[in-house]
């Protein structure tokens, strides 16, 4: 009940801070940093705010999200995930920095939605239903904290409106399906192991594509794509070729089916293994770093406040790699 008592009041207090327009997040929004003489202020990132603008720009333009998230990758230009970790990163201490993760249509959708780029603090947008859970619910849109002319704009409103228009001429009308798509979740890209996912050009050309290289762009893969038809063609070659297999000869084509499935399996034990084997090493790579944080912290030379940023993200890391690692080693 103390634990109840003491959730809700902190849900309180961080209400009335949203409502009073103070900036909550634990990282700074991308294009800003927060105020380092009051860090519930906001104050533009002269380093990334061009790219915010550049975005807007180019979404006012007619250019689509993906294309948007494709430039940017293709001219390496950190996500904002990426970005928040090199400037975390010591060379000394974590080696060469590795690009891990990209820009995706989704998070360029979700940026050019947000009205914190005209100057609006936007808070509210999730809950947490019980102070026993970490899990966070969706609230509705009308329902979240805008509080406006809170800090300096990226965009100016106009442009910020024009690239609502552009977008929302740009969203495809969904007509409804009767049947779904028979290969959904069952069909794999064979370079990054992606789902494919089902496509249609504006020429109506039917066909599946990586859905790795939809979403990111080529420099996350190539862009592998089949023809629908030819794809299910294939497929039903493949069903003919086998019925009349076991028309012929049940047992034989029992025992080639049996082959091919070990094969499989064999394939899928022996990428698990390595995956297990990098896992493990980047583990141990991240032990290694977090002595070196603990040191660099007691010598003074790293900060309270970016100490407790790194651990938090260190055992974040650390616990997700253990439960996969203890997941893939239970598969094999």
């Amino acid at each position: 009940m103390y634990a109840k008592d003491i959730s809700t009041k902190i849900k309180s207090t961080l209400h009335t801070k949203a409502k009073r327009g103070e900036y909550l997040g634990a990282l700074d929004p991308y294009g800003y940093l927060r105020h380092p003489d009051d860090k519930h202020k906001l104050i533009i990132n002269e380093e990334t705010a061009p790219v915010v603008r550049r975005m807007f720009e180019m979404c006012a333009a007619g250019i689509g999200a993906r294309s948007i998230a494709s430039t940017l990758n293709n001219e390496g230009i950190l996500s904002p995930k990426e970005y928040t970790r090199f400037r975390k990163h010591n060379p000394e201490r974590d080696g060469e920095f590795e690009r891990r993760h990209f820009w995706t249509r989704t998070y360029v959708q979700f940026m050019l939605k947000n009205e914190i780029y005209v100057g609006s603090m936007v808070q509210g947008r999730e809950y947490t239903p019980s102070y026993r859970s970490k899990k966070r619910e969706p609230i509705p849109k009308e329902d979240w904290i805008v509080v406006p002319n809170t800090h300096e704009p990226i965009v100016s409103r106009e442009l910020f409106d024009e690239a609502q228009k552009r977008m929302g001429a740009r969203k495809k009308t969904i007509q409804a399906k009767d049947e779904p798509d028979l290969f959904a979740g069952l069909f794999f890209c064979e370079a990054c192991g992606t789902s494919m996912l089902p496509k249609v050009s504006q020429q109506k050309y039917f066909y599946y594509n990586c859905g790795r290289s939809h979403a990111i762009g080529k420099l996350a893969c190539s862009s592998h794509y089949i023809n629908r038809d030819t794809f299910h063609q294939a497929v039903l070659e493949d069903i003919r070729r086998n019925a009349k297999l076991f028309s012929e000869d049940a047992e034989k084509a029992a025992q080639r089916l049996m082959e091919l499935k070990c094969a499989d399996q064999q394939k899928q034990t022996a990428t698990m293994k390595r995956d297990i084997a990098s896992a493990k090493k980047r583990l141990a790579d991240l032990d290694v770093k977090l002595k070196r944080t603990y040191e660099d912290n007691m010598s003074g030379k790293l900060p309270d406040h970016i100490f407790t940023v790194f651990i938090a993200d260190y055992d974040t890391e650390r616990a997700t790699l253990k439960a996969n690692i203890a997941e893939m080693e239970k598969a094999l």
